[in-house]
């Protein structure tokens, strides 16, 4: 692999990300935003579209230090001492 492709690979990865946040944010506020707000985060714009992007991410991060810390384990972890299955 090239260095140019792995440079450019995460610049198309934030500009698409970037892209789709806009495009939430725009879907809220021509289809989803309330007219009559209650609450002052129900004013805000793309509020919704950003914390659903922050609980993707926690969740995501959260089960990648699942699998990390507590499901792997090793490829000889059910060998016998001796090492023979």
């Amino acid at each position: 692999m090239s260095s140019a492709h792995s440079k450019k690979q995460p610049v198309k990865l934030r500009n698409t990300v970037i892209a789709l946040f806009v495009l939430a944010i725009l879907g809220e506020i021509l289809f989803i935003h309330p007219h009559d707000p209650h609450e002052w985060w129900q004013r805000v714009p793309g509020f919704h579209a950003l914390l659903g992007l922050i609980a993707g991410v926690i969740s995501i991060t959260a089960a990648k230090a699942l699998g990390k810390y507590i499901l792997y384990r090793k490829v000889t972890y059910y060998e016998k001492p001796g090492g023979k299955v």
